[in-house]
């Protein structure tokens, strides 16, 4: 994947372009609502999820 271009990873992943990260989710308070927050104000996100693939962990992906 080293001579891969950027197009090519995120075909496989999005974590792999750089245009999606996962963050380890907070118990639900003013801190989880305070992250929530600042992701969804990110520039460029398209979705967000709480879980994915089975997992418990939250989504941030961008365009």
């Amino acid at each position: 994947m080293r001579d891969w271009t950027d197009a090519q990873k995120g075909k496989l992943s999005k974590h792999f372009s750089g245009l999606a990260f996962d963050v380890e989710p907070v118990p639900d308070g003013e801190a989880a609502t305070a992250i929530k927050h600042s992701i969804a104000r990110l520039p460029g996100l398209v979705k967000f999820l709480e879980k994915e693939g089975g997992l418990t962990h939250w989504h941030a992906q961008f365009a």
